[in-house]
């Protein structure tokens, strides 16, 4: 059998959308970016999520980071809360977490499976700003808590407040209060 020149060429794998904007978004060419960004808001998928997160704490503060940003607060998707929630969770992104927070409460994602995390990283983190947002995520909750789940939370925090600075303080005793409006209405539903 006689082999055509073509069976002798090497066989290239055909790169997904994906792969050609991951690539794209490394290069550090703005304007490259700027034309991926307008063509990931509008045929986008949650897959590329990570890389833009990444790509937001490299140009936050920056004309290009706040396009960037936008993109990344236009995702609605469930599934997206997970990905939110690694990073928020991760401290090599602490700068950006409060930022990530925003997003769950401006854009009504639900983090409330992650209520008791969330508590976690209220009580553990140095960061204000993210303690802010994470009182403003669980302030904002749509989803129904079970009266277990806050007052076990309640009692987490209280036990806590020595170990907070004093605006720390301050904040969690108004998350106390948010929380145990939140029990209120339960026992009014009643």
């Amino acid at each position: 059998m006689k082999m055509s020149q073509k069976d002798n060429l090497p066989k290239f794998k055909k790169k997904t959308k994906e792969e050609i904007w991951r690539e794209s978004l490394a290069t550090g060419q703005k304007a490259i970016i700027e034309d991926v960004l307008r063509i990931i808001r509008n045929d986008g998928n949650i897959t590329i999520l990570p890389d833009l997160i990444e790509l937001y704490a490299q140009y936050k503060g920056s004309d290009l980071g706040n396009k960037i940003f936008s993109v990344i607060s236009d995702i609605k998707k469930s599934e997206a809360v997970s990905i939110f929630m690694q990073y928020i969770d991760n401290k090599d992104f602490s700068a950006i977490a409060p930022d990530l927070l925003s997003i769950g409460w401006q854009s009504r994602l639900d983090f409330t499976p992650y209520f008791e995390r969330l508590i976690e990283l209220f009580i553990s983190s140095d960061n204000d700003a993210k303690a802010i947002e994470i009182m403003t995520v669980i302030e904002n909750f749509e989803r129904d808590i079970s009266a277990e789940r806050i007052e076990r939370e309640i009692q987490k925090l209280k036990n806590n407040i020595d170990k907070l600075s004093d605006f720390r303080k301050t904040l969690l005793v108004e998350l106390v209060h948010i929380l145990e409006d939140k029990l209120s209405r339960k026992e009014e539903d009643y």
